[in-house]
């Protein structure tokens, strides 16, 4: 199109942008203006028109874009040389897609008849309307092919200058030489490597830089190697201080038109690797000996499994010695921890397709080890739980050649974990703890009603899956910064917190409630008995109506009024240091009415021992952030009011002020320091639990607690007095004992309760002497002791050991003395149960007023009647124990039953009804009564079936009972009672006769009248007669 463009001789023809800019021009334009080309390519079309040109082309550009059509123009245009000349402009306008001007097609005309009439005579042949748009279709495809020419060229020319930066900056050394070795490329990684710039030294050739025994290699290759193989090896080269920098080197042959022009290649400093494959050498022969003395069990085996390390703490735990274990395959060590050969952690590193979680309690895959907790039935005398994990072991590399497995006794720190899962379950505030690995381990029942997540779908979880019911996702939140130091993610949260290892958050938690829920949160880390943090505990309060009434009152002061003088919290407003707003809150928790509160202080309000913390802590904080407080208020009826105070600046009434929001956290204070109390105290007896005893017997393993003295004691006879007395009369004896105990020890020495019926006391800095003068004060206060309702004596089992030495351990302290206490307990079995037995038939003297006449003339009968039975000697002795203790039961019965004149209430008689059952349980706890625990617990029965307790019929009642039922019927009829006058003989045995088959056994009726009424073995200490 140019072509066409630029021939024409008449014409004068330019292209030009909205701009005005000239891109183009053809020759006649050029020869007109008396203009070369180059002067005209660029300038504006303005530069050639009349002095008012500039309206002229903002005319013609409207004019052309509004109404879209060829507009004619005519124009005295300005000559270089020659003046002004007419011309006829005719201007057409082609546009964007978007309807924009692309750029404006000029075709001028010198007003010249001679020329008009060529024209004329040109245009008739040719339409010029069709010219214009084949020189349109021209120009916009010629401009098409430019613009993707110009595209293209400019894309390689960036993408060159990429990759040239890549390669340049690349941490490999990649390089270029010529067949003479000369480097032809070198980038920044290889001259900082060999501290020499490639543009100061032209002349570098490789044989500069590699040591001369290479140089037959690399000649070799050049001259010899094919041309399509890329060779790999390692090599040195030598830097500008004549170090050796060991390489691994990959080049090959740039060839071009098959003629090969260059060597080119990467290489990496290899030095790391060579310095840790020394190590690895030297370090290797102190592999063995570094598991070997691991603290946690440990063991490695061969891809093959075969046992290749069994360390000592593995001995230890299994039994099993290094010497029978190593070289053994085939699962053999499975068998001293399950006590079976099958897979076990170890083989699942080798083989994943064994992996199966279910025969675990808590399965994890990691990147590159597993963990698990499992039972192991062979480890220790029960059984344990141990904490595992596995991972394989890589050779240089990186090829798996056999794996490695720990593992822990966890056993303690699961039952410890229980222990504190009771306690935090009944908390108020939703709380959840986790261990050192972040697994859930308590999931309380105030979270479950907070988040709907019960505690079994999510203890044992990890993976933050705690996050899920708070964020919708997996991510760390407050407790982690406990274990991890992690920044807190939740954007939204005020400032976290820390005072005293106890991290406080606030926080908005989409997921909780049906709108999400603001919830604060005190993270605190857990530790063992060592100090060590072993997991962390998070309790959460939803604060959500507390932060929206916050809000409320800062946005309006009426709304303010109105929430705060109905919120439960307290909420007061200071300016100038006097209170000039109180809620009704405030009154109720203090003690003072609204007036008297805003003539007071408000340093008044706190209690004197915190009045100086509060006020200085004050001081000290940030002016700009909500300052919030802890502490007891001096309120006007009680020393025991806390308060969680929050005070913040605000605008009040147009003045600055003080709002101050205070919570009444006495309820909180008093749990909290319950739990404390519980955590190191039996609730029963207030002495210190086992877990504080532990601690303290370690604390006191050191040298200055010489010589360190332990009392450990059973309290004999308690099940007997629960099973007589109930177990309130249990309680009420270990309490007593417990108090003995105190009494009887020094203020330094640590008196617990071991548990049930064991107490211990550890006495520091005290010989054995001393302690067995305490024991003795303990026993004798114990014999002593004489507890309402408990007419037994009572009496305790000791045993005393005293480690005089670091020689000893507190172990073997308190296994001697435990041993010491079984012993004691032994001897004295015999003479505890007698005399408990005696306390017993005392008891039952006093409570059931049953005379000694008619207990002897009980067991004249009852022996009468087994002499008549041919019952054998043994059994005789029964039925004379049968007759003194059949009523052993009504000890437990209340004193008011047993002496009550009247008759006895429905409700009376039921629980008069239960001494049977008493006696029995009674019986079968003692050995010496074991052999009529049947028949005192049937001596009510009716042979018809409408006895107590059970209504046995017939020959379902033991022999003993029905003799004896036969015997103290008669008896109490011929002697008499408080409430019956005794009846003659003659006729007591009528009455006896008239309830055979009834309420007695009528055979063994038939022979007691038989032997009474001959008094053939003078057994009713009255004849019939009388």
């Amino acid at each position: 199109m140019q072509e066409k463009l630029g021939h024409s001789e008449e014409e004068m023809i330019c292209l030009f942008g909205p701009d005005g800019l000239i891109n183009y021009a053809n020759d006649c334009f050029c020869k007109i203006m008396e203009r070369n080309a180059s002067d005209v390519i660029g300038s504006h079309i303005s530069d050639y028109w009349p002095d008012d040109a500039d309206l002229n082309f903002i005319e013609l550009i409207r004019q052309l874009q509004v109404e879209r059509v060829a507009v004619e123009r005519v124009y005295e245009l300005n000559r270089r040389e020659n003046g002004t000349q007419a011309h006829k402009w005719n201007f057409w306008a082609l546009f964007e897609p978007g309807g924009d001007i692309s750029f404006i097609f000029a075709l001028g005309t010198i007003i010249n008849p001679d020329i008009q009439g060529k024209r004329d005579q040109f245009c008739s042949a040719v339409s010029l309307s069709d010219k214009l748009q084949e020189w349109h279709r021209d120009l916009m495809q010629t401009h098409y092919n430019l613009n993707k020419a110009l595209q293209m060229l400019h894309t390689i020319q960036r993408e060159c200058l990429e990759y040239r930066e890549l390669f340049y900056n690349a941490p490999e050394i990649i390089y270029r030489y010529d067949l003479e070795g000369k480097f032809l490329y070198l980038n920044r990684a290889g001259e900082n490597l060999l501290g020499r710039r490639l543009r100061d030294n032209p002349a570098l050739t490789v044989f500069d830089i590699v040591p001369p025994e290479y140089w037959p290699t690399i000649r070799d290759f050049i001259g010899k190697g094919p041309d399509s193989t890329e060779v790999i090896h390692e090599l040195e080269i030598i830097d500008s201080a004549g170090q050796k920098i060991p390489l691994e080197n990959w080049f090959r042959f740039i060839v071009r038109d098959g003629k090969r022009i260059a060597v080119q290649g990467i290489a990496r400093n290899i030095s790391k690797r060579k310095l840790a494959e020394l190590a690895w050498k030297e370090t290797e022969q102190y592999l063995h000996s570094i598991i070997d003395f691991l603290p946690d069990a440990t063991f490695v085996v061969d891809q093959s499994g075969q046992v290749i390390i069994w360390n000592h703490a593995m001995e230890r735990m299994t039994g099993v010695s290094s010497r029978d274990m190593v070289g053994k395959g085939q699962y053999e060590y499975a068998l001293p921890l399950y006590g079976k050969r099958c897979p076990i952690l170890i083989d699942m590193v080798l083989h994943p397709e064994l992996i199966n979680p279910s025969n675990y309690m808590l399965f994890e895959v990691h990147d590159n080890y597993i963990s698990a907790e499992g039972f192991c039935s062979m480890v220790g005398d029960n059984g344990a739980v141990l904490f595992l994990t596995a991972s394989p072991l890589y050779d240089a590399d990186g090829q798996i050649i056999g794996a490695i497995e720990s593992l822990r006794d966890i056993t303690h720190r699961k039952n410890e974990e229980r222990k504190l899962r009771d306690i935090i379950n009944f908390l108020p505030d939703a709380t959840f703890v986790i261990d050192r690995e972040g697994r859930v381990i308590t999931w309380n029942l105030a979270m479950e009603k907070l988040t709907g997540i019960k505690a079994e779908d999510m203890v044992g979880k990890g993976q933050y899956e705690y996050a899920l019911p708070f964020y919708g996702e997996r991510r760390p939140i407050l407790i982690d910064a406990i274990l991890d130091e992690v920044e807190q993610q939740d954007k939204t949260s005020s400032p976290v917190e820390t005072k005293d290892r106890v991290i406080i958050g606030e926080y908005f938690c989409p997921y909780v409630g049906t709108d999400g829920a603001r919830l604060l949160g005190k993270a605190s880390p857990l530790f063992d008995v060592t100090g060590e943090i072993v997991g962390a505990i998070e309790s959460i309060r939803d604060v959500t109506n507390r932060r929206k009434m916050e809000v409320a009152l800062q946005t309006s002061e009426e709304n303010f009024r109105t929430l705060a003088t109905l919120a439960p919290a307290m909420i007061f407003v200071l300016q100038e240091g006097k209170a000039i707003y109180v809620n009704n809150a405030a009154e109720a928790i203090t003690g003072y009415t609204r007036e008297e509160l805003m003539a007071m202080s408000p340093v008044e309000l706190i209690h004197s021992n915190y009045r100086q913390w509060v006020t200085a802590s004050y001081r000290s904080s940030s002016r700009d952030k909500i300052k919030r407080f802890q502490f007891k208020l001096a309120a006007r009826h009680t020393e025991d009011v806390w308060l969680d105070l929050s005070v913040t600046k605000i605008r009040f009434n147009g003045k600055p002020a003080l709002l101050g929001v205070g919570v009444d956290i006495t309820k909180a204070k008093e749990a909290e320091n319950e739990i404390r109390y519980l955590s190191y105290h039996d609730r029963f007896t207030g002495l210190y639990n086992r877990a504080y005893f532990e601690e303290m017997l370690h604390r006191f393993s050191h040298p200055q607690y010489l010589p360190l003295s332990m009392v450990v004691g059973d309290l004999n006879g308690l099940k007997l007095i629960n099973d007589a007395f109930g177990h309130h009369k249990g309680d009420m004896l270990l309490k007593g004992v417990a108090e003995v105990m105190q009494r009887c020890c020094r203020p330094q020495d640590i008196v617990a309760r071991w548990g049930g019926d064991e107490f211990v006391v550890l006495l520091p800095n005290t010989d054995e002497a001393t302690a067995v003068r305490i024991g003795n004060l303990i026993s004798e206060g114990c014999l002593d002791l004489n507890l309402p309702g408990l007419p037994v004596q009572v009496s305790i089992s000791l045993g005393i050991s005293t480690r005089n030495s670091m020689a000893q351990s507190v172990e073997d302290l308190s296994r001697e003395a435990e041993d010491r206490m079984y012993r004691a307990k032994l001897l004295d079995s015999k003479s505890t149960r007698s005399n408990f037995l005696k306390s017993l038939e005392n008891a039952l003297d006093v409570r059931s007023h049953e005379t000694q006449v008619h207990t002897e003339r009980l067991g004249r009968l009852v022996v009468a009647m087994g002499q008549a039975l041919d019952l054998a000697p043994n059994e005789i002795d029964n039925l004379i124990l049968l007759a003194k203790l059949h009523d052993i039961g009504k000890i437990a019965i209340p004193s008011s039953l047993l002496e009550k004149p009247g008759k006895l209430t429905a409700e009376e008689w039921e629980l008069m009804k239960k001494h049977p059952e008493i006696g029995y349980r009674i019986a079968l706890s003692c050995p010496e009564l074991a052999s009529i625990a049947e028949a005192i617990l049937a001596h009510h029965e009716r042979w018809d079936g409408r006895g107590y307790p059970f209504k046995l019929k017939g020959e379902e009642i033991p022999l003993y009972a029905r003799i004896l039922a036969i015997a103290d019927a008669f008896d109490v009829m011929i002697s008499g009672r408080r409430y019956q006058e005794p009846i003659a003989c003659a006729e007591a045995l009528q009455e006896i006769r008239r309830c055979a088959g009834t309420q007695f056994d009528p055979e063994l009726v038939r022979q007691f009248i038989d032997l009474v009424e001959n008094d053939v073995y003078a057994i009713s200490g009255a004849r019939i007669s009388e």
